[in-house]
């Protein structure tokens, strides 16, 4: 009797799994678009806490963003990281140390080829992570299914291919996972504690996570402006006269 039920049951098609109405995948590819593109300025004061290995620091710091691309980031000393101001701008970027009065200025694909910045993701897209712009926003975005309370969405660029969940109780951004297309090296990122900004969510926590090098990245947003007027003074570098350049050692 009970094989005859089991085989009953069988016969039927399984259930298909579809979000409830509001959250239609088009409607959510709409949504995150909305998000990105119209984001045209932002002023962060955040908190960064790195943890690798050998390797634990933790420090506070305020980004300016307006568009196209210009971002003004001004560090605050800590146990690992001295105090600096630093300022890209589409192509170039500069920065300024205070108390050893150097400088820096070249363009961004020479600063890219040195030791200055060296983790598992650019400095341009790791900067626009952290404002919100994840590329979520880009036309190759396409919804792929549904597991279990989420929506799985897919899209790639030049240098990776990404993948984007959305929890479907709350409507927002929940992971994403990056793979670079050059190294195939994987990043994973948690996005937690949405608050709501002039209508829109943005994450009050994220963690980006390189498992191939056992490093972990905790940013936490303590306050946040969106498309507020910002001066372009504020995205120049105000270097002494005296302070000497310097320059930086290329990647082995």
């Amino acid at each position: 009797m009970i094989l005859s039920i089991l085989f009953f049951v069988d016969c039927f098609p399984a259930r298909k799994l579809t979000p409830p109405e509001e959250i239609k995948p088009e409607k959510t590819i709409e949504a995150l678009r909305f998000n990105e593109k119209e984001l045209h300025s932002m002023a962060l004061y955040l908190e960064f806490k790195f943890k690798g290995k050998g390797k634990r620091f933790s420090t506070e710091a305020e980004i300016f963003y307006i568009e196209p691309g210009s971002f003004s980031i001004y560090f605050k000393s800590s146990s690992y990281l001295n105090v600096f101001k630093a300022v890209m701008n589409n192509d170039s970027v500069s920065f300024y140390l205070p108390e050893s009065n150097e400088y820096y200025v070249d363009s961004y694909q020479n600063f890219s080829q040195t030791k200055g910045w060296e983790w598992g993701i650019e400095l341009k897209d790791f900067l626009n992570l952290v404002i919100g712009k994840n590329g979520s926003d880009q036309e190759s975005l396409k919804f792929i299914k549904v597991e279990k309370n989420k929506l799985l969405y897919v899209s790639e660029d030049d240098l990776w291919e990404k993948r984007f969940w959305v929890d479907t109780r709350k409507n927002h951004l929940s992971k994403s996972e990056w793979k670079s297309k050059k190294s195939g090296e994987f990043l994973r990122i948690e996005f937690k504690r949405y608050k709501d900004y002039k209508g829109r969510k943005f994450p009050g926590y994220m963690e980006i996570k390189i498992p191939s090098e056992g490093e972990t990245l905790k940013v936490i947003f303590k306050k946040r402006k969106i498309n507020l007027p910002l001066s372009q003074e504020r995205f120049e570098l105000s270097i002494p006269h005296n302070a000497n350049r310097v320059w930086l050692k290329e990647k082995d």
